[in-house]
């Protein structure tokens, strides 16, 4: 499974990222961080992994699941959800062209949008 980390902080770095490339059949393929020091952290951390500037561009870049580690008061941004979303629609046209993704209903449940 191709996993992207949204926050490399404490928790990004030290636990998520470190997990997730531990896990049979997990990838880190990409990480979401947008300050200067954070990003050039992850990039000294993981000199070949991505680094994208927001978490659609990550989306788009193609991975399965995605992990986020940021301050509570970040996950809950009408953004984040919005880029969940515009994902579960993605997935849907995806699974059309025969990729194997999810359907839209089926990418995240109700609760976990803050519906």
């Amino acid at each position: 499974m191709r996993i992207g980390l949204v926050g490399y902080g404490t928790g990004g770095k030290n636990f998520h990222a470190p997990y997730i490339e531990a896990a049979a059949d997990c990838e880190l393929v990409g990480i979401v961080a947008r300050a200067p020091a954070t990003v050039a952290r992850a990039q000294a951390d993981w000199p070949e992994m991505p680094i994208f500037d927001s978490l659609g561009k990550m989306i788009d870049s193609g991975v399965d699941a995605v992990t986020i580690s940021t301050p509570p008061a970040t996950r809950d941004s009408c953004r984040c959800r919005q880029a969940l979303r515009a994902h579960c629609r993605g997935s849907a046209r995806a699974g059309q062209r025969g990729r194997g993704r999810r359907r839209a209903g089926e990418c995240l449940s109700q609760p976990a949008l803050g519906r």
